[in-house]
């Protein structure tokens, strides 16, 4: 008979649960991914609605008013390229709101895996595989130093102190003797 310390609130092993978060962390990147190929597909989108549009409500004005072609000319594209800036600013702050989101996402499960995932790799005995395979997909996401500091990809730049830039060179063997 099973008692109640038996049995564990989560069987789930932790190379699983960071490989569910991992997986998370792809669909928000591929997100983020499609976020922008929908921006520029939206904003392609608007530039040839409002060519058309333009030609049409050019082609309306031409009949009805009687001035010259240069009035057109600047009514036209001065249209454009109004309508152009404010539906093109309007997708622009909703993208770079979108991204934002997704980003926040992102800082704050990447870190957690990169933190567990060495503890979980020699608590539960990982093979190399399973390794590996954490590794390859970890290198593809920045390393979070905090959360207001830009990221940084791939491992983490050498800092010169000044004991290192003080420090001479050491010759090899057969060296000319020069310092």
């Amino acid at each position: 008979m099973m008692n109640a310390n038996d049995i564990s609130p989560n069987t789930e092993s932790l190379y699983m649960q960071l490989r569910h978060l991992l997986d998370l962390a792809d669909s928000i990147h591929d997100s983020i991914n499609e976020l922008r190929t929908r921006f520029v597909f939206r904003c392609g989108i608007l530039l040839v609605a409002l060519i058309f549009v333009g030609l049409f409500v050019y082609s309306v004005l031409s009949r009805v008013i009687s001035t010259s072609s240069t009035m057109y000319f600047v009514l036209y594209y001065g249209g454009i390229w109004v309508a152009c800036t404010i539906g093109v600013s309007y997708l622009l702050s909703k993208h770079q709101r979108d991204r934002a989101l997704k980003q926040r996402q992102l800082q704050e499960i990447v870190p957690l895996i990169q933190d567990l995932y060495p503890t979980a790799a020699e608590a539960e005995d990982w093979t190399p595989l399973q390794r590996l395979e954490f590794r390859i997909r970890l290198e593809r996401y920045p390393i979070y130093e905090s959360p207001n500091e830009k990221p940084v990809f791939g491992p983490k730049p050498a800092t010169q102190t000044s004991a290192n830039l003080k420090a001479k060179p050491k010759l090899s063997s057969g060296g000319t003797g020069l310092s």
